[in-house]
C-alpha cells in the first residue's frame, strides 16, 4: 500500500522545503475567526444505527492516503476549512493565545529563567490562573520544567527510543494535569488497541485496529458512576467499556484527549493514521452511547509529540464522515522552558475544554447517565 501512495498531502510547517505545491494554506485560527457554515461533502458512510462488526483480520495503512482509499468515509480538512462550534472556538483561542506567548507563564518567573524580559509576556497570577481548579505552585513548576528538560537534553545526546520519549512526555503531561488531578486521570495505554467490536471496517479487507500511547480521561466518581448507570442498560454492540477500549483503567472514565508519542526519529504518517483511527472507532463508539445517532456532535482533539515537537490536531464526526484534521497547530519545540510552559498552558486548555464542553456534552447526548434519567 505505502508504494502506491508516496505523495504527502500535509506539509510540516518546521520544514517548508517539503510542503506540496498543491497543499493548502495551513494559516492558524484567529480571534476573529467566524464560524463556517455546514458544507456537508458526499461520501458513504455505514448506516450510524447498525451495531459495529466484529473484526476480521487486520490491514495495515500507511498514511492518510491510504486510509481514505481503504474507508472512504475518511476526509481530510485543513485549518482554514473548519466548521467551529463556539465551544470549539473558545479552545482554539485560548490555544492560539498560549501559542504566541500570552497568559500562560505565571509572573514569578524571572528573566533570568525566561532567557528573555518578562514584559514581553503577558503573564498571570498563579493564585488567579486561567485555567486551573486549585492555585498553582509556580516555584515547583518551574524546577520540574527543568529537570524535564535536562532529561530530554540526555535523551537527545544518547538517542533513546520511543519507551524513553513517553515517559518524559507523560511527566510533561502529569505536571500540566496537576490541578485537575480529581477530575481528569492520564493513562498509558500503548499496549491497549482499540475492543474488537469497535474496529474501523475497510472495504473489502477486514477491520483495521491501533493503539495510542497517552489518554487523558474524565475520571471524577460521579462521571464513573454515570458510566456505570449507562452500561447497565442495552448496548447492541455487548462492549463493557464506556469507550471503544477495553482498558482496565477505562472501563468507567471516559476518553477527552488522546496523544501519540514518538521519538525524534518517528514516522510521521503513522501516527497520523493512528490518531485517525482511534478517534474514528472513538466517535463510533460514542454515536452507539448516544441519543444523537447519525454523528456525534464535538470535535476530539489529538496532540502528537514527536521527540521535541508537540502539535495538536482535530477529529469531527459528521452525518457524511469522519473528517480529520491532523495538524491544526504547532505547539511548541521544547528547547527552551518557555516552550515547555507553552505546551503546560495548551494541555491546560485542554484539561478545562474537557471539563466545561465535553462533560456536559456526553450527559446531554446521553452517553452518561444521570441518577434521575
Amino acid at each position: 500500500m505505502a508504494d502506491w501512495y508516496t505523495k504527502r498531502w500535509f506539509s510540516d510547517s518546521n520544514n517548508p522545503s517539503q510542503a506540496s505545491s498543491t497543499s493548502r494554506s495551513s494559516t492558524p485560527p484567529t480571534d476573529d475567526m467566524e464560524i463556517a457554515s455546514e458544507q456537508p461533502r458526499k461520501r458513504r458512510r455505514r448506516s450510524a444505527s447498525a451495531a459495529m462488526p466484529t473484526a476480521t483480520p487486520e490491514f495495515r495503512i500507511a498514511n492518510l492516503q491510504g486510509l481514505i482509499f481503504a474507508e472512504n468515509r475518511f476526509d481530510i480538512m485543513y485549518p482554514n476549512d473548519l466548521h467551529l462550534t463556539q465551544d470549539t472556538k473558545s479552545l482554539v483561542t485560548g490555544i492560539v493565545h498560549t501559542c504566541h506567548s500570552r497568559s500562560y507563564l505565571p509572573k514569578s518567573i524571572t528573566s533570568d529563567f525566561l532567557g528573555t524580559n518578562p514584559a514581553d509576556y503577558e503573564l498571570y497570577d498563579p493564585e488567579n490562573n486561567p485555567w486551573a481548579c486549585t492555585p498553582i505552585d509556580a516555584g515547583y513548576e518551574i524546577t520540574r520544567v527543568e529537570e524535564i528538560m535536562h532529561e530530554t537534553w540526555r535523551a537527545r545526546f544518547f538517542n533513546e527510543g520511543e519507551p524513553h520519549w513517553a515517559a518524559l512526555h507523560y511527566q510533561i503531561i502529569q505536571l500540566a494535569l496537576g490541578p485537575f488531578s480529581e477530575q481528569l486521570r492520564c493513562s498509558v495505554v500503548s499496549q491497549v488497541p482499540i475492543a474488537p467490536e469497535c474496529r474501523i471496517p475497510l472495504r473489502n479487507r477486514g477491520a483495521l485496529s491501533t493503539t495510542v500511547d497517552i489518554t487523558v480521561a474524565l475520571s471524577s466518581d460521579s462521571i464513573r458512576d454515570a458510566a456505570r448507570r449507562r452500561l447497565a442498560d442495552d448496548d447492541p454492540s455487548g462492549s463493557r467499556s464506556i469507550n471503544h477500549t477495553n482498558a482496565g483503567s477505562l472501563l468507567h472514565s471516559p476518553i477527552a484527549l488522546s496523544i501519540v508519542s514518538q521519538s525524534p526519529q518517528g514516522e510521521e504518517a503513522e501516527a497520523k493514521v493512528q490518531l485517525a483511527v482511534w478517534v474514528a472507532a472513538q466517535l463510533e463508539r460514542l454515536r452507539v452511547l448516544s441519543s444523537s445517532k447519525n454523528s456525534y456532535p464535538l470535535y476530539i482533539p489529538t496532540i502528537r509529540a514527536t521527540g521535541c515537537h508537540w502539535k495538536i490536531g482535530l477529529v469531527r464526526d459528521t452525518e457524511e464522515g469522519v473528517e480529520v484534521t491532523p495538524e491544526w497547530h504547532n505547539i511548541a519545540v521544547t528547547f527552551t522552558p518557555n516552550e515547555y510552559f507553552k505546551v503546560i498552558g495548551c494541555l491546560r486548555h485542554l484539561a478545562r475544554w474537557a471539563i466545561d464542553v465535553c462533560q456536559p456534552s456526553l450527559f446531554d447526548n446521553g452517553v452518561l447517565k444521570t441518577r434521575e434519567a
